[in-house]
């Protein structure tokens, strides 16, 4: 696994008095601005924690005792920029930037732990470095949690999210707000660490983004292969920044997108199934039965047979219009053009019914004269010609049959022929 950072190297002892240092013990140190910490060795040997998360939201209250602590110029606790600006000439970073520290045998003040650390001088150190500064630090390995003497903080698993430190601590002991002791495994053993309590969230603090520490984040639809780093800036921890890589031919997610060897196989053929070969060839396997487009919009059914695509049966085209030919183009489907064909409108009182721009148009209305003076003559839409008996015509002289002895009159719609008395 790559070191993705350079991680400050000190160890958090298992617990810690309140008995003061004694610094006229602590080994000498001559030119005390050469003073530096040793980088930590990358390892894989990483625990799983669901559920661990980091986040740049709200300052945890650590709960150390260093606001109880002398803060004068150059004293310990007090802040500082470089080891010749304290006393002690130590100049170490804690969680919220950088603290004057003290030699120590070793005890410390309440919150902090006598560690060993390494330095140009080369002869084992001992400082007061606080307790939780390393807690939810970006971490990719144990190393990179504890000073140089034990490994008793441990980096956890978050999954996709990263790995980040938790804090040795006894169960029932107390954590900082927002955190608990908690029973976690770790390489198949138990042990208690302080570890975000629910609801709550890491951040980076000032220490990490000084150093700029981060830890090995991955994309989880192809974890062995999409790595990569999730860093403390000034503006908290980055999102998981993946290296781009073209996607090859070998069953694998190279670019991280969440597929594999996409495009790389493609024939065009919407029957076969594309895939790539562990030598980098590709395969092609024919579908059977599959739907697919045959590129005939005449057709339709149309299904995977032998790795083509076979169309099925014709697409009818009948749009129920008279005043249309109906018919199918391959590249259009169907098409209705508009004839001039005779037709009938379905109204009884036109004739000639002739098609026109797709609609059938009436033509002259019908003769409806019956040649019966007795009746009044119309035409009704759905029944035709109407011949109605006409009362208001009766006695009126009507059609003469021809002989002398009758009277030829009208009556209730009809022509009565009367004979004439004594004729």
């Amino acid at each position: 696994m790559t070191t993705f950072f350079t991680a400050i190297a000190f160890a958090i002892a298992a617990t810690a008095g309140c008995a003061a240092s004694d610094e006229a013990q602590a080994p000498s140190v001559a030119g005390v601005d050469t003073l530096k910490w040793a980088d930590a060795t990358q390892t894989s040997d990483l625990p799983d924690m669901s559920g661990f998360k980091l986040d740049s939201g709200k300052k945890t209250d650590w709960h150390t005792d260093e606001d109880e602590l002398a803060t004068s110029s150059g004293e310990f606790g007090a802040p500082c920029a470089q080891n010749s600006e304290c006393l002690s000439g130590f100049c170490i970073p804690n969680e919220d930037g950088k603290i004057c520290t003290k030699t120590c045998i070793t005890d410390c003040e309440e919150g902090y732990n006598c560690e060993q650390t390494t330095w140009t001088g080369g002869d084992p150190l001992y400082l007061c470095f606080s307790r939780y500064a390393r807690l939810c630090n970006p971490c990719t390995q144990h190393a990179d949690c504890n000073g140089v003497e034990s490994i008793i903080n441990k980096c956890l698993d978050s999954g996709p999210e990263g790995k980040f430190c938790g804090i040795a601590c006894v169960s029932g002991a107390t954590c900082p707000v927002f955190y608990q002791c908690t029973e976690v495994m770790v390489d198949g053993v138990a042990v208690n660490q302080c570890v975000p309590a629910k609801g709550a969230l890491c951040k980076c603090n000032n220490r990490a983004k000084e150093l700029g520490l981060a830890t090995v984040c991955y994309n989880p639809a192809s974890p062995s292969t999409c790595k990569g780093a999730r860093t403390c800036t000034a503006d908290g921890l980055s999102a998981c920044v993946i290296p781009a890589k073209p996607e090859k031919c070998n069953g694998l997610d190279d670019n991280c997108n969440g597929e594999t060897d996409e495009g790389l196989c493609d024939d065009g053929n919407p029957c076969t199934t594309d895939s790539c070969n562990t030598d980098g060839s590709c395969k092609h396997k024919q579908l059977e039965g599959t739907p697919c487009d045959d590129g005939n919009a005449c057709t339709t059914v149309d299904k995977c047979a032998a790795g083509k695509c076979v169309g099925g049966a014709l697409k009818l085209c009948d749009d129920d219009n008279a005043c249309t030919d109906d018919k199918c183009d391959p590249a259009g489907g169907c098409l209705f053009t508009s004839n001039k064909d005779l037709c009938d409108d379905g109204n009884q009182c036109t004739t000639a019914d002739k098609c026109s721009e797709k609609k059938c148009v009436g033509g002259p209305p019908p003769n409806c004269n019956d040649n019966n003076p007795c009746t009044s003559d119309s035409c009704d839409t759905e029944k035709g010609c109407m011949h109605k008996a006409d009362t208001k015509k009766d006695g009126v002289t009507c059609t003469d049959d021809g002989n002398a002895c009758t009277v030829d009159k009208c009556q209730n719609g009809q022509c009565k022929h009367v004979a004439i008395p004594g004729c």
